[in-house]
């Protein structure tokens, strides 16, 4: 099988790191780091990869419900970035401009939608990349929540688990987070810069 390289990343990887995490809890990792025991590991980890994507999907309306809505409507709704991801300062006029092209008054997220839609036309090479660093940083997100509870359960009784374990989730949260807005900005910015082209 010919994997792509965005497959290798966003489901080899993840599934790689849950496979030998299995092994190391509940394995005899001695046995299952032999050599004979790649291609089958490979083959599961893929589809362990799999999962962890789908489940990712699953969990993006908790994920959103944890960053106080979908960073695309927060945007456009509030005006309001994070951390080193600024709202745009076009997004009033932006916003403003579209209704009344639409000649109707829609809900954000529809909103959104519309102006997802006319900036792929545009560039969906440069979006697409963009959506797949999302997606990837969703799924390491989830794997994190997953390994945090395997782990949890043998680990529990330890402080050091928590000392390492909560900060990587933060990290692993926020990061994931950040590449939310930067898609949606990215979106916007591409779509705004097509209006400004056309005046």
């Amino acid at each position: 099988m010919n994997f792509k390289a965005y497959d290798i990343i966003s489901k080899l990887l993840p599934g790689y790191a849950l496979a030998y995490s299995l092994i190391f809890l509940y394995g005899d990792h001695t046995v299952y780091f032999k050599a004979d025991f790649i291609l089958p590991i490979t083959v599961i980890s893929y589809f362990l990869g799999y999962i962890l994507d789908t489940f990712s999907s699953w969990l993006e309306d908790a994920f959103y419900f944890t960053w106080k809505g979908k960073p695309s409507t927060r945007l456009l709704s509030k005006q309001k970035g994070i951390w080193k991801i600024p709202p745009p300062h076009f997004l009033k006029k932006l916003k403003k401009e579209t209704l009344k092209m639409l000649d109707k008054d829609v809900p954000d997220d529809e909103l959104f939608k519309f102006i997802q839609s006319f900036a792929y036309t545009i560039n969906k090479e440069r979006l697409s990349d963009f959506l797949q660093n999302f997606i990837f940083a969703r799924v390491l997100l989830t794997l994190c929540i997953v390994l945090t509870v395997l782990f949890g359960i043998e680990y529990y009784c330890y402080w050091q688990f928590f000392l390492i374990s909560l900060p990587i989730l933060f990290i692993c949260w926020y990061r994931a987070k950040q590449r939310a807005y930067y898609y949606a900005a990215e979106v916007l910015r591409i779509y705004h810069s097509s209006k400004t082209k056309k005046k």
